[in-house]
């Protein structure tokens, strides 16, 4: 759009115009192209990995989208479908007639993707979304139009970013702990004093204290090691910097041929830019 709003003006005969639109032109597709052509050769160097052998790092997950256990399914807003994830936009006409948007919207909630090995956790807050033109649905009426996009359970689903691995034993704080079964403990006074009020003054004094929090600590031992056993790990991904982040319905390799196809079309814009603006400066 851009090339051809900038080389309109060349041919309604805006000559002022012509050197610093088409300079601009030249530098924007030059950097398309490099932005696009390192979005698709990250994609394609990147092999398929599964999620409980992969290592920590950039990775691409294939797998199939689930619900987190025990969370509802969202509920679209406009087609009222259950799903995992949603995104709308609404539009509606401007006075020449042509649609222009006026608000969208998308959920947050997470999901994980399921490969058979593990699951990852997606976060839409930390990913990009890209649903599939598949489960697209629009509606119109008076003069308006709205767009829905949704991802359904079960539904194919690709992944690229930095995997991490958290253990629950990473969440558990000793000192916190402690001192939440000590509170907990001096709400029922009585038996605290029987446990460690030791000449029965009814009074804990400082050896008596410390008595009292060993056996807390000790008891929180206990806890966290059961909880270290029993645990598993919760795998998800975060956004690489300056690389491709994000879940996808789409095949990943047929968006790196789209982004392929852009790049050279970017390209392309860039000579065909090139060679006006060289056109633009020839003497008159």
């Amino acid at each position: 759009m851009l090339c051809f709003a900038l080389g309109s003006l060349v041919y309604q005969g805006y000559a002022p115009m012509r050197v610093p639109a088409f300079a601009l032109l030249l530098v924007v597709s030059f950097v398309a192209w490099v932005l696009g052509y390192r979005r698709q050769r990250e994609l394609a160097s990147v092999p398929v990995s599964r999620v409980d052998t992969a290592a920590q790092g950039y990775v691409r997950l294939s797998g199939q989208a689930r619900c987190i256990e025990d969370w509802p399914l969202l509920v679209a807003p406009a087609s009222l479908r259950q799903c995992l994830w949603y995104r709308w936009q609404t539009f509606s006409k401007d006075s020449d007639g042509h649609w222009v948007r006026d608000d969208e919207d998308e959920s947050h909630r997470s999901f994980w993707l399921d490969d058979g090995s593990g699951s990852c956790f997606i976060d839409p807050d930390v990913l990009t979304i890209l649903p599939s033109e598949a489960h697209k649905r629009t509606r119109r009426e008076a003069g308006r139009m709205q767009h829905e996009w949704v991802i359904m359970p079960g539904e194919p689903i690709q992944a690229v970013g930095n995997l991490r691995t958290r253990h629950a034993s990473a969440e558990l704080d000793m000192a916190g702990d402690v001192r939440d079964l000590l509170a907990d403990w001096k709400k029922d006074r009585k038996s605290l004093l029987e446990r460690f009020d030791l000449d029965r003054d009814g009074e804990l004094d400082l050896r008596e204290w410390d008595l009292a929090r060993g056996a807390a600590r000790r008891e929180v031992e206990r806890s966290h090691n059961q909880v270290r056993e029993q645990a598993a790990y919760t795998h998800y991904l975060e956004a690489a910097q300056g690389r491709p982040s994000l879940a996808s319905a789409v095949a990943l390799d047929k968006l790196g041929r789209n982004y392929r196809w852009q790049a050279w079309f970017h390209l392309a814009t860039f000579f065909a830019s090139l060679l006006i603006l060289i056109w633009a400066l020839r003497p008159s």
